[in-house]
Order: structure tokens, then C-alpha cells, then sequence
């Protein structure tokens, strides 16, 4: 028998449903999604840093794709 592939649900989201007093295990379940990766999330949050460095890639990849004169140098 071949089970199908848990969904990756943001955690954030999962964190929000658990303050609100649902158990992880019940939002995961409902939501389909395994309950590791919101574990894994809460043990290393992401830093400053690294959300600066998500916002810089985010607007670069929203500048290639609004001119597409903007070429990314391939890697070597």
C-alpha cells in the first residue's frame, strides 16, 4: 500500500492554532501534515539575519521576474 506524501504546512501556522489551545498532534493530523518539521521549526527559529537575508532574495527574484533584461550570472 502506497500512503501519500504529507503536506509541508508553515509552521507559523501550526503555532498559531496551538496557542489558540489545539494540540499539535489533532492541527497536523487535520491539516495533513507530519508534526517533525513544526518541532524542528520552534528548536531553531529563524534569526534576524536570515529573514533579512529571504527579503533581499525575495525582491531580487521579484525584479527578475518584473524585467526579464535582468539575467542571473549562471553558476560555474
Amino acid at each position: 500500500m502506497i500512503f501519500p506524501r504529507k503536506r509541508e504546512v508553515p509552521p507559523p501556522l501550526v503555532r498559531e492554532l496551538v496557542v489558540r489551545g489545539i494540540p499539535v498532534a489533532v492541527t497536523c493530523r487535520v491539516l495533513g501534515s507530519a508534526r517533525q518539521p513544526y518541532y524542528r521549526w520552534r528548536a531553531d527559529p529563524v534569526t534576524d539575519a536570515g529573514l533579512e537575508q529571504a527579503y533581499r532574495a525575495n525582491a531580487l527574484f521579484d525584479a527578475h521576474r518584473e524585467d526579464r533584461r535582468i539575467r542571473l550570472p549562471a553558476p560555474d
